[in-house]
C-alpha cells in the first residue's frame, strides 16, 4: 500500500509531465557531427546495436507520450464542474448507500484521505467518494457513450 508521500510524488510527476515541452524528433546523440561521423566508421555490429537502442528509445518515448496523453485525458474537465460538484458535496446527504470495497480499495482511499490531512486539507472518505461519484456522473451526462463510465462498463461486460 503506497504511502501518502508516494501518492503526492506521483501527482507532482504527472503535473510536471503535463508541463514539459515536446522534445525534438532526433535524439541528442544523432544531432552532433562527431556521432554522425562515428556511426559511418563503426563496425556493422555497433551500428546495429546503436540502431536498436534508438528504436527502443523511440518506443519508450511513444509509450511515455501515450501514457501522458491518457493521464491528461483523464484529468481534463470543464472548470465549472469543480464549482458544481463543490455545491453538491457541500450539502450534507441524507440518503444512505453502502459500497463494498476490496481491502486494497479501502487502503488506497484511506491513504488519499490521510495524505490530504497531512497537507492541511481536512476531508473524509465519504467526501472523497461523493466527489468521485459526482465527477463520474457529470462526465456521463456530458459525454454519454464516450464517457468514462460507459467505457468501463462495456469493458466489464465484454
Amino acid at each position: 500500500m503506497p504511502t501518502d508521500d508516494i501518492l503526492w510524488r506521483k501527482v507532482d510527476s504527472l503535473k510536471s509531465q503535463e508541463t514539459e515541452k515536446p522534445k525534438t524528433s532526433l535524439p541528442a546523440s544523432q544531432q552532433s557531427p562527431e556521432n554522425v561521423v562515428a556511426s559511418h566508421t563503426a563496425r556493422p555490429q555497433q551500428v546495429r546495436s546503436r540502431a536498436s537502442r534508438q528504436d527502443n528509445s523511440f518506443a519508450n518515448n511513444r509509450q511515455r507520450e501515450r501514457a501522458s496523453t491518457q493521464a491528461s485525458t483523464l484529468t481534463c474537465y470543464p472548470p465549472e464542474w469543480v464549482e458544481t460538484i463543490r455545491k453538491v458535496v457541500k450539502t450534507t446527504g441524507k440518503e444512505v448507500a453502502f459500497t463494498r470495497l476490496t481491502a486494497q480499495e479501502k487502503g488506497r482511499l484511506t491513504d488519499v484521505v490521510y495524505g490530504f490531512r497531512r497537507h492541511g486539507m481536512k476531508t473524509t472518505e465519504n467526501e472523497v467518494l461523493r466527489i468521485a461519484l459526482n465527477h463520474v456522473l457529470q462526465d456521463f451526462e456530458a459525454c454519454g457513450k464516450q464517457s468514462f463510465l460507459q467505457k468501463v462498463l462495456e469493458a466489464l461486460l465484454a
